[in-house]
């Protein structure tokens, strides 16, 4: 046998270290060099490291989009229908958006644990684009209409299908088991600190320049580049997990099999349906919300949608830097109440500055702990050969149960009011927690 041909456990370990890579005890960027603090130890992994700055950029764009639809609705809603309430029309546009995610999560989690999951994100990240790059062009020419936006959301959808069980499944591969609940904080934390700068950006934009809502949509299409580039520079050697020559349904048939013998799995899934119907809907009913009830233009609304996120970048970094000191059960109980007492606070409590300063942040706390809690422990209890279609159904309830949710809020926020539809999504959130810590103490102890 050749002296550089190995075999065995040795050669096994050297092959991980190429996929997830062994971290150095000290960093070099940027002509620093040091320790990484314990908050951000996952970005002591190259690989990490690349994908975690390229979704800086790349979700800063999403969240500059998302904000900017939601205001465009409205203004189009108006003048097309004449009406001043969006939020059945949000809410629907937001139903379509997420279908996808209903019918299509599951399978992607099959391909997730078959194939390169580096080539598969390239190519959902290529595709997104697309979409985005068709919205500005046709708002550009002055020619969108409510149904462009509707038939692109669709489109958005079937490739967010694929691209979150392989993004969340990825994870792993590229900063390793013990670093996996640090890594997903950090990308917590990186969602919300987009979610902080881009709708304000957005909000700018729509409101003091020419460019603007159509920028904001061909500045989203831009911003998957950064993404794209630090996809090909990871070096990932592809181990697969599962054999790609047993069909779809027989994966799907393991997973359910494995979900339905672990009751934590189960009560964690079940758990994040709740959040997922009645937690974060309460976001397509901001536009309205801002408009009739606080009577706000497009950068008091940006910034209410950015101040959810300063919360949750908070709870992200709170979560980043405990976690490995603090139990999750207990992180869990905590962030749901703050979620359920900020969505009913902000509903309660007419005031711009206090939803600015209190409702909406702590509603961003308790939702990014309770998500990123759920989602950790989910990564740590199941085995990888079986993570991707595991965490394809916790994306399917994070996104699949979302058209329910909308569907409520935007049904109940035209019918009767956004602050009703938004203090029961809070109430029910409130009840969920406390019958798990009634009913299932021992859930909330989950280390």
């Amino acid at each position: 046998m050749p002296a550089n041909q190995k075999k065995g456990p040795s050669a096994a370990r050297e092959a991980e270290s190429v996929v997830v890579g062994v971290p150095a005890p000290e960093f070099q960027f940027m002509g620093f060099t040091g320790r990484w603090p314990a908050t951000f130890r996952a970005l002591r992994h190259r690989n990490f490291r690349l994908f975690w700055f390229g979704q800086m950029i790349s979700l800063t764009g999403t969240w500059m989009q998302w904000a900017a639809q939601g205001w465009l609705i409205a203004i189009l809603v108006q003048s097309q229908y004449h009406q001043e309430n969006s939020s059945l029309h949000n809410g629907m546009i937001g139903v379509l958006g997420a279908l996808p995610m209903t019918f299509l999560t599951l399978f992607a989690g099959t391909f997730a644990d078959k194939y390169d999951r580096r080539r598969m994100l390239i190519l959902t990240q290529t595709l997104l684009i697309f979409p985005a790059l068709a919205l500005g062009l046709l708002s550009l020419a002055s020619v969108l209409r409510i149904w462009h936006i509707a038939v692109l959301a669709v489109i958005t959808g079937v490739i967010n299908s694929l691209d979150m069980p392989v993004r969340q499944a990825f994870v792993k591969d590229m900063a390793g088991q013990e670093d996996v609940p640090n890594a997903i904080a950090l990308n917590s934390t990186v969602f919300n600190a987009a979610r902080c700068v881009g709708p304000l950006i957005a909000g700018a934009l729509m409101a003091h320049t020419r460019f603007g809502i159509s920028g904001v949509f061909i500045l989203n299409a831009i911003s998957f580049l950064p993404v794209i580039w630090g996809l090909y520079l990871i070096r990932h050697v592809h181990v697969r997990h599962a054999s790609a020559n047993v069909d779809t349904v027989t994966h799907l048939r393991e997973g359910f099999r494995y979900v339905a013998g672990n009751l934590t799995i189960r009560w964690l899934l079940a758990l994040m349906a709740v959040y997922s119907t009645f937690g974060f809907s309460y976001a397509v009913l901001l536009p309205t919300f801002a408009r009739q009830v606080l009577h706000l233009g497009a950068l008091g609304y940006g910034s209410l949608l950015s101040s959810v996120g300063w919360g949750a970048i908070g709870g992200a970094l709170l979560f980043a830097a405990v976690q490995q000191r603090v139990g999750k059960g207990r992180m869990m109980l905590a962030g749901g109440i703050c979620c359920a007492l900020g969505l009913m606070s902000f509903s309660l409590i007419r005031s711009y500055y206090f939803s600015l300063f209190f409702s909406l942040p702590l509603t961003g706390v308790g939702l990014v702990v309770s998500t990123a809690c759920i989602n950790s422990l989910i990564q740590q209890i199941t085995p990888d050969h079986l993570r991707g279609r595991i965490v394809s159904m916790w994306a399917f309830i994070f996104a699949g149960f979302g058209p329910v949710g909308l569907a409520y809020a935007g049904m109940v926020g035209h019918f009767v009011s956004p602050a009703v539809a938004i203090f029961f999504g809070g109430l029910t959130c409130f009840a969920a927690v406390m019958y798990l810590a009634i009913s299932a103490p021992w859930f909330y102890r989950q280390e």
